[in-house]
């Protein structure tokens, strides 16, 4: 018999994925390490990544423990449980692909190039071109 799972957004498994690594983590450090997805997929704001993962806890996919510290905020960390994990390993096997949606600013300026000013779009193309060589150093 296989397992049944709720279907859920693509943001709430980022977040989850971000804590299949293993380590606990507090809803700012899930936010630093969403950081490196703006590369392929998209950077989720602070605030959604709180709630995705107040959706995780509720769905008994993670653990929070709540940290008391000294000189600093205390904090929840957070971590994925092997019911979190047999849900993720079943998205990331399982679920079909949602289609790919681009944004991306630089082809919609060229699909509507005929008001740009002459030479604005080779100046935006070199523009991209540098901005994608410092994203590749990065």
């Amino acid at each position: 018999m296989s397992e049944q799972f709720p279907e859920l957004p693509n943001t709430t498994y980022a977040v989850l994925g971000i804590l299949s690594f293993g380590e606990a983590l507090s809803g700012y450090e899930v936010r630093k390490w969403s950081e490196s997805l703006r590369f392929f997929y998209w950077s989720p704001a602070q605030s959604q990544i709180y709630g995705e993962l107040r959706r995780l806890k509720k769905l008994g996919y993670v653990t929070a423990d709540y940290v008391v510290q000294e000189g600093k905020p205390n904090k929840r960390l957070y971590q994925i449980n092997e019911q979190g994990r047999a849900a993720f390993r079943h998205w990331v096997n399982h679920q079909p692909l949602e289609p790919t949606v681009m944004k991306h600013s630089m082809v919609l300026r060229l699909f509507f190039g005929h008001a740009a000013d002459d030479g604005r779009l080779v100046e935006l193309l070199e523009e991209f071109i540098a901005e994608t060589e410092e994203m590749l150093g990065q």
